[in-house]
């Protein structure tokens, strides 16, 4: 029978070992032995005769009858489970038995040249000649093969044969045992690369708290490098909170926990803090023990200071770094009036941020926010909660504050703002101010909170002409500094404005609206960026756009001027002309409102009759020309008429 196997039979024996086993027992046994594969080709050969060797091997036909016998007995071996005798076709006996490894023939052990009788010579001086052999040479080579027992030959040949098997059998479990061991190292070279490749932080810690290996993560992320870790104890490697403690890690894995992951802040060699989340699980060796633990590092720091920061987004004001609504609703919500009275709130408003985002642009508006709540932090404790609950509102409540407390509380609000504009010319920061205080536990925090902020308003109110003279007196200076406007310039618009007002005969009322527009048409250029106001090169189409933009940043601010609120709509047109050319809407005709009309007219008349670097003021005859080339295109031709007949004449020749 064959079968098939993993083995080779060299791949099993000792091939020096089995040959001198044969030379033992052919020396002994005066018997000739073969291992043949099953190929045919012979693997080792013990005490062959020169019948064999020197006779039938070298002849051509004494060979092809060896190799034709050697098949027929091989074949016969093969399927059976005991020694098999054959007479080969040179006259000699043979005895051959498979050596079958589970299942498999792997090789034929063969024991031959032999006879069981006396050899026939005249039988043999014919085959000499057949084969072309010296007679008296052939027959001696035959008178020395042996002649035995056939029962003798054949116990003789099976005891060698079990001998075979089992070295065989011994050697395949050795086979089996080295093909475990490689296994087994290559899991453990696998093992190692994974262990020394991977992108965690790893280390072995023994039952004696000592390391036994880490990774090279691990050298990264504790700074101890592998020869200054291994052999020592872990807790003067890489140090974590709970060495020393019931919840010492190693102590855990002993007692029977699988796993245990935690996360924690540990102290690198070099002193920096870093975050790591960790995992722990047995070390078990081949036998199945717990000799250690293996402990499995991820450093997680900018995961932590990631969620640190999105918790402080989630409580705080991105602009301010205030906390913002929801945590100021959250302390109001933890805070009562029994526990924690008496509990004051006070309410802050920033006065004119429309006005700054409209003129300067939120960016600035932005700093002026900042500004607040600097000045709000200063004129706190650090561990008030101050918070922005609007858009230009911020809040705080105060437990245990009493109505004294939180009135000095105002006081320094007003000093830091006051301290802030006398280091900040030019727009004022201003703030509206109201607090409530109770300590009656009836009155709920929402109703603290609404009379805070009423009181606040009332003092917006209160105060709200005074701060928007305020801010358009800043403004206007602004402008002044930049050297836009002057006072006297001012004057000289509104006094012509008012003449011609009153030579088209317009109402009081609207005289005193042109006298205003005289004055802030101009307002929006506070918004426009000092390297386009007053820049002296020729402008390019881009910069001439922005210029262009005064004309809305102004509109915004007057609207939300009451004072300006009259002319709002006369700044956002007063760049309109008659021919509908003009900026921002290409109004024409007398879709533009008379007073923007007019102030064209002013604004050209005053160009033209002033001295400039140069170019000279114009004549009383060259103004009226001037004007009148325009009339029609800029200007309004019927006002264009009404100033020259009517008022030019008025002005006299210094005009």
């Amino acid at each position: 029978m064959s079968g098939s196997a993993d083995y080779s039979f060299a791949d099993l024996v000792d091939l020096q070992e089995l040959q001198k086993l044969q030379d033992t027992f052919s020396s002994t046994t005066g018997l000739a032995t073969s291992v043949t594969l099953p190929d045919g080709t012979v693997l080792s050969t013990s005490g062959w005769t020169d019948f064999c060797a020197s006779f039938h091997r070298k002849s051509v036909i004494g060979r092809q009858r060896c190799l034709e016998s050697d098949r027929e007995i091989f074949r016969a071996a093969s399927q059976s489970d005991d020694f098999v005798i054959h007479k080969c076709h040179n006259g000699l006996f043979a005895a051959a038995m498979s050596i079958r490894v589970e299942g498999a023939d792997l090789a034929t052990l063969v024991v031959s040249q032999v006879f069981f009788e006396e050899p026939d010579e005249h039988y043999f001086r014919k085959q000499a000649r057949e084969l072309g052999f010296d007679e008296e040479s052939y027959l001696e080579a035959v008178r020395k093969v042996p002649v035995v027992d056939k029962r003798d030959f054949y116990n003789n040949a099976r005891f060698l044969g079990s001998i075979a098997k089992i070295i065989s059998s011994l050697w395949l479990q050795n086979k089996r045992q080295k093909v475990l061991d490689e296994q087994l190292q290559y899991e453990r070279n696998r093992m190692t690369t994974i262990f020394q490749n991977s992108g965690d932080a790893m280390r072995i810690i023994g039952k004696d708290f000592k390391i036994i290996d880490q990774n090279k993560q691990m050298e990264l992320l504790s700074g101890v490098t592998a020869a200054d870790a291994i052999g020592r104890l872990c807790f003067n490697s890489f140090h974590h909170p709970f060495c020393g403690t019931d919840r010492c890690i190693l102590r855990r894995i002993q007692s029977g926990e699988a796993r245990i992951e935690a996360q924690m802040e540990m102290a690198r060699n070099d002193g920096r803090q870093i975050f790591v989340s960790l995992t722990s699980t047995p070390f078990i060796d081949e036998q199945g023990n717990v000799t250690g633990v293996i402990e499995i590092f991820r450093d997680i720091t900018e995961e932590k200071q990631m969620e640190e920061k999105l918790r402080y987004l989630s409580l705080h004001d991105a602009l301010t770094g205030l906390f913002n609504r929801a945590y100021f609703e959250e302390e109001m919500g933890r805070l009562t009036v029994a526990r924690h009275g008496p509990v004051s709130i006070i309410v802050c408003d920033v006065d004119a941020l429309k006005i700054i985002n409209d003129t300067l642009g939120h960016d600035t508006g932005d700093e002026y926010l900042r500004a607040a709540a600097e000045a709000l932090k200063k004129a706190f404790r650090t561990t008030d909660c101050v918070a922005r609950v609007g858009g230009d509102e911020f809040a705080t409540v105060l437990p245990s504050t009493d109505n004294e407390v939180a009135e000095d509380i105002c006081s320094r609000i007003r000093q830091q703002v006051a301290e802030y504009n006398r280091q900040h010319p030019g727009i004022p920061l201003s703030l509206s101010i109201g607090r409530a205080t109770t300590g009656d536990p009836a009155v709920s925090l929402s109703e603290l909170y609404r009379e805070a902020d009423s009181n606040m308003y009332r003092e917006k109110l209160l105060n709200r002409v005074s701060k928007h003279n305020a801010v358009i007196e800043a403004v206007m200076a602004a402008l002044r500094k930049r050297g836009f406007i002057t006072e006297g310039r001012t004057a000289r618009l509104q006094s012509l404005a008012e003449i011609i007002g009153k030579a088209v005969g317009l109402s009081d009322a609207k005289i005193a609206e042109l006298r205003l527009l005289a004055r802030f048409r101009d307002i929006g250029m506070v918004g426009i960026p000092d390297r386009v106001l007053l820049k002296q090169e020729p402008l390019t189409p881009a910069e001439k756009l922005t210029i262009q933009r005064h004309c809305e940043i102004g509109h915004r601010i007057a609207l939300t001027i009451p004072e300006l609120s009259p002319i709002a709509e006369s700044i956002l047109k007063h760049h309109e002309w008659w021919d509908g050319t003009g900026y921002p809407l290409g109004l024409r005709g007398e879709d533009i409102p008379v007073e923007c009309r007019i102030q064209a007219i002013v604004d050209a008349y005053d160009a033209i009759t002033r001295d400039e670097p140069g170019r000279r003021a114009l004549s009383a005859a060259a103004t009226a020309q001037e004007l009148r080339q325009w009339a029609g295109s800029r200007f309004d031709p019927d006002l264009v008429n009404i100033f020259v007949h009517d008022v030019l004449p008025q002005l006299g020749s210094g005009h």
